[in-house]
């Protein structure tokens, strides 16, 4: 119903990139875009910083009751698990978060551990999904400008 009632207003620019992480809009928006984006930018940065990421996980580990089944690992979940302690671990800034997490899940809920590890490897991801966002593609902005510009024309609204 969103998408009909904009592309009714006219307000539809194009179909969407379908990188949701680039930071884009094919919609005219309301709120200033520069405005939108930055906001865009400071949540995603928040809700994927490491001190924030890392809470999180050690709150859905609180409140996880999984089945009880035994834990097994596979190859490549032990890589994984070693190239975590690796890239995350020790090189990576996160780092303090990553062994206070680690120690934290050994220490209270053992058996969580693969998963602890599983979404600090999900963690890393985001973050560079983040990094990506981050470096605003300055056209759309202009695009979307321009076509609210327009817009407000057709309709006769003064623009700034």
């Amino acid at each position: 119903q969103l998408y009909q009632r904009l592309q009714n207003e006219g307000r539809i620019l194009a179909e969407m990139t379908g990188d949701n992480a680039d930071g884009s809009t094919n919609i005219v928006t309301k709120m200033d875009p520069i405005a939108l984006s930055r906001g865009y930018q400071k949540v995603i940065r928040t809700i994927y910083s490491p001190e924030v990421f890392y809470t999180r996980i050690k709150t859905f580990l609180k409140n996880y009751h999984p089945n009880k089944s035994p834990v097994h690992m596979e190859l490549g979940e032990v890589k994984a698990f070693f190239r975590s302690i690796v890239r995350l671990g020790i090189i990576g800034k996160e780092r303090w978060q990553y062994w206070k997490l680690f120690l934290w899940t050994l220490l209270r809920f053992p058996s969580r551990m693969p998963l602890a590890i599983t979404l600090t490897i999900y963690g890393y991801h985001f973050s560079k999904i983040v990094e990506k966002a981050l470096q605003v593609n300055p056209g759309w902005i202009q695009s979307v400008l321009q076509a609210k510009r327009d817009a407000d024309l057709v309709i006769g609204v003064a623009s700034d």
